[in-house]
């Protein structure tokens, strides 16, 4: 799967500039899903020029003649998400990189930490540390259940033995709602707060 424009696969492109997975910001249609519900969220879509972004100009026809003429990279996205729907639907263990995700924690609070030192700010990030160390060394512990399920399986030539099926269901629910466990829903309140029932109802 390539850019027919750039003569390269969309991998060799990505590893060109060196890709990685960045952090959402707050600037499209995915912060409801990823602040309000606590949803893992991605955003996918192809860098270009600038062009007339929310004007009365950004609409279909200039898309058609200028944006993306036969619609080639709105088809190219297409397909990309559609392989990534069947490597999802596919794994019996959710891809999702908790150790990472814990990494990332860290790492920003020790961005915050050199930020706030850097205006000597009166900022105590003890206990913030505390509690992304703790949820690291929590994560390592989480993460060993999918080495015993791989185990297992390879045990019994393949087949997942009777009971092993709804423990791994378990374990990928508990992924599912990890983002969702770590909404403040005591504070906030507006939106956040229709949030409630649902998240005890899950607990």
């Amino acid at each position: 799967m390539g850019d027919p424009n750039a003569n390269a696969t969309l991998r060799d492109l990505w590893d060109q500039r060196n890709g990685e997975l960045e952090g959402l910001g707050a600037g499209s249609d995915y912060v409801a899903f990823q602040d309000i519900a606590g949803t893992s969220s991605l955003d996918l879509h192809f860098d270009g020029l600038p062009y007339p972004y929310h004007s009365s100009y950004d609409n279909f026809g200039w898309m058609e003649r200028v944006g993306d003429p036969g619609f080639v990279y709105h088809t190219l996205l297409a397909q990309v998400l559609g392989l990534l729907i069947i490597e999802l639907a596919d794994r019996p263990v959710m891809p999702f990189d908790m150790t990472a995700y814990a990494y990332c924690l860290q790492k920003w609070i020790a961005e915050l930490t050199s930020w706030a030192a850097s205006r000597n700010a009166p900022l105590d990030l003890g206990v913030l540390k505390s509690a992304a160390d703790a949820l690291a060394e929590a994560v390592v512990e989480f993460e060993k259940w999918e080495v015993t399920w791989e185990n297992k399986v390879l045990a019994s030539s393949g087949w997942e033995p009777l009971g092993l099926g709804r423990q791994r269901e378990e374990y990928n629910t508990r992924m599912g709602r990890f983002e969702s466990d770590l909404l403040d829903l005591e504070m906030g309140g507006g939106v956040s707060a229709c949030f409630s029932s649902r998240y005890s109802s899950q607990r």
